[in-house]
């Protein structure tokens, strides 16, 4: 074997998996977050996989030179496409062309025309790299281990986008530089495709018999080759890393979404999933599939118990659990799936039958699970796959040897085990949830409970978005009770977004004593004028509460059923009750703010930016353009209010570094809990371009002290990530 076919597959992978991030952060400024465009966008991608496996298989019926030949012409077009791309800056993706009527059109042809070339020439070269080997080697299934080699390559191409380019490197400068990454990748497979290995039998002496017999006698199996009846040989090589796919998918959504919202997490259970096709497609993997066999139900029980943690405990436990299972379960599937490998004749057959596999697993969740479920049962559905894949393993491996009933033994047991605890857990989570609803944006669920609020016992209606709570309200006896703000937009919260104004009290506010936050919140001053108020992301409405007669209250939020939700009068009455007949506009905040400032509409007194509280905050949000867009849809005396209450993200210097590039004033105010009135601590951030002194005194809240807040550089479209904001609390 040449030794530059295994570093070109590793280069290879790596560069594929830095291209997909980088067209999606090229993208987000000019198209937004709309579920339209990013299912379209994850569609192509899948496509574009399936056909690079789909043009290897091809290509490699042909005639050796000739496949060479047009592969790596190819990757010269390639190279020049993306370089073109490269030259001409942002401008073949921002070139208004979200301004149309069709942007999932625009973005499919967008990827294609940046991106589709490049991608779909790069997604062959492993398979077809393998298959070149393969041939010069007398098609030997030893060539199957230079897949491990790949998906190394993709691992450190998943962490090195995210840690090593983006917080460093100009968008257009990591265009070039993987540009030239490609160009060295274009000379290592020309230099495999013209100066290819030659198979050439070792002399073997005459009188050396025994070791010409030796030669002749077929390889040693390392493990159990297990094809259960029923399904072709082919089938399965479509079927197992379909399963893994599934799985690694549910239990990122699972994890992301009903655990705790937590940085990168996708990209930890990513890196479990390449590590276990590396481990599985090994002599350790292969050989140890009755060790795998027990440990992946193993880790399907932990997920189990880890399901029926609650508290601070259930993040670490769900966490470990996940990772351990799409570790675990994948190494055994995939040791499985390597164990079946055909001869090097039909490896490139063998590919295109896992590559679409596993694209089909992971577009049964991102496309087929928000239509037909409504909360994240592929979770479960998952885990049981699982289980029920080592128990035929189980049954179908059984040999009459004690070590191995043993293995299968407790394989059969844990399986068992693992779809009881799945069971288990699919009833405790249905607890006091009187609504489930879901579509691409996540899982909504309406809890139900008793509490007391304001000394009354009162039945409280939770909106959870996953394991976020994005809004509640109280019902009792007393109508007051409804009408409270509650979790994060209290007096000393959200309110003061609007009492920092000076046409709630009718006077500029230079002092506001927290103190006085009560009686300024209740009192209706003859003055008092009415307000605009925007606010991006909407909850429940709870910020409606604040709106007083003759305000126009308008809410920005990209997904069409959380207002539905925040509108039915069976849990909610916020926006319903409010004074302000607050509407609401569905789509992404920031495109629908430039095409407001566009068309010339009216600025707002007060503008609330309520988007950062998830595991991945919006960074085409979070950017100078866009704080600079926030600042021009300011009127004058006009406050900028930020919610960054967030469990693993410091975004006190994001806003500090805000306010100076506006050259705006900036206050911060940490506020406590009040349970008896349904009132979560959370921090907020008011920018104004007048400075107003905020006094704490005896007050239980805390003044933010911004010069001991480390100063940062604002990320741009351009440059820059949130990367370093990252704390876990």
């Amino acid at each position: 074997m040449n030794p530059l076919t295994p570093l070109a597959i590793f280069l290879g992978s790596a560069l594929l998996f830095c291209l997909q991030p980088m067209v999606g952060r090229t993208l987000l400024p000019a198209f937004g977050g709309s579920a339209a465009v990013w299912s379209v966008c994850l569609a192509t991608f899948q496509a574009l996989l399936v056909g690079g496996y789909a043009y290897a298989h091809v290509l490699n019926g042909m005639e050796a030179r000739r496949q060479r030949r047009v592969h790596v012409v190819l990757l010269g077009v390639a190279v020049a496409w993306t370089l073109a791309v490269a030259a001409a800056g942002l401008a073949w993706a921002r070139a208004n062309l979200h301004a149309g009527a069709h942007p999932a059109l625009e973005v499919l042809l967008v990827v294609l025309a940046g991106a589709g070339v490049p991608y779909l020439v790069l997604s062959s070269g492993s398979s077809l790299l393998q298959a070149w080997v393969g041939a010069a080697g007398g098609n030997g299934r030893g060539v199957y281990r230079l897949y491990a080699v790949s998906n190394l390559g993709s691992f450190l191409g998943l962490f090195a986008y995210p840690f090593l380019m983006e917080p460093f490197v100009p968008l257009r400068w990591q265009w070039l530089g993987w540009c030239a990454g490609l160009a060295v990748y274009l000379a290592l497979v020309a230099c495999v495709a013209w100066l290819p290995q030659k198979a050439r039998p070792a002399p073997v002496a005459q009188d050396d018999l025994d070791a010409v017999l030796a030669a002749a006698k077929p390889p040693r199996k390392t493990g159990p080759v297990v094809l259960p009846r029923g399904l072709s040989r082919e089938a399965w090589w479509f079927v197992l890393p379909g399963l893994s796919s599934f799985t690694l998918v549910a239990v990122t959504n699972h994890l992301s979404m009903d655990v705790a919202p937590m940085p990168l997490l996708w990209a930890i259970l990513l890196g479990a999933f390449l590590l276990s096709y590396v481990a599985g497609f090994s002599r350790a993997g292969e050989r140890w599939i009755p060790v795998w066999r027990v440990l992946a139900p193993g880790a399907l029980i932990g997920c189990g118990f880890a399901a029926q943690e609650g508290g601070g405990d259930a993040f670490a436990a769900n966490i470990g659990a996940g990772t351990a299972a799409v570790f675990f379960c994948g190494t055994f599937l995939h040791g499985w799936l390597y164990a079946i490998r055909p001869e090097g004749a039909r490896l490139t057959r063998f590919y295109l039958g896992v590559a679409v596999g596993g694209a089909a697993g992971g577009m049964l969740v991102s496309f087929a699970a928000p239509v037909l479920f409504s909360g994240y049962w592929e979770y479960q559905i998952a885990l049981v796959g699982c289980a029920l894949a080592t128990l035929v393993f189980a049954v179908f491996s059984w040999k009459r040897v004690w070590h191995a009933r043993l293995f299968s033994g407790a394989t059969a047991l844990a399986a068992v085990c693992a779809c009881m605890m799945a069971w288990t857990a699919v009833a405790m989570e249905n607890r006091g949830i009187v609504l489930r609803a879901r579509n691409f944006y996540g899982a909504l669920k309406v809890r139900e409970g008793s509490f007391l609020v304001s000394g009354e016992l009162a039945r409280v209606y939770m909106l959870m978005n996953g394991g976020t709570l994005h809004g509640e309200q109280a019902h009792g006896q007393d109508p007051e009770l409804s009408k409270l703000p509650t979790t994060y937009y209290g007096p000393l919260a959200g309110g003061l977004s609007v009492m920092l104004h000076e046409k709630w009290t009718g006077q500029a506010p230079r002092e506001f004593n927290l103190n006085d936050a009560g009686e300024i919140a209740s009192a209706k001053p003859e003055n008092a004028r009415p307000m605009r108020v925007g606010a991006i992301g909407l909850g429940v409405g709870t910020m409606a509460r604040w709106a007083r007669a003759g305000d126009e209250w308008r809410f920005f939020e990209i997904n069409p059923l959380v207002d539905r939700v925040a509108r039915d009068g069976k849990f909610f009455t916020c926006m319903a009750e409010s004074a302000g007949a607050p509407q609401t506009v569905i789509g992404d905040a920031r495109l629908m703010l430039e095409r407001e400032q566009a068309a010339g509409g009216a600025a707002y007194d007060v503008l609330i930016v309520d988007a950062y509280s998830g595991d991945s905050v919006p960074l085409h949000l979070a950017t100078e353009e866009a704080f600079r867009l926030y600042e021009k849809r300011l009127a004058p005396g006009g406050v900028l209010a930020v919610h960054i209450s967030n469990w693993h993200m410091d975004l006190l210097p994001l806003c500090k570094a805000a306010a100076r590039a506006l050259g705006m004033h900036v206050a911060g105010v940490q506020s406590p809990d009040d349970a008896d009135k349904l009132i979560e601590g959370a921090l907020w951030v008011f920018l104004t371009r007048d400075p107003i002194r905020i006094e704490a005194a005896d007050s239980d809240a805390d003044i933010v002290d911004f010069s001991g807040v480390r100063d940062i550089r604002l990320p741009t479209d351009e440059w820059g990530s949130l990367q370093g904001l990252i704390h876990f609390n």
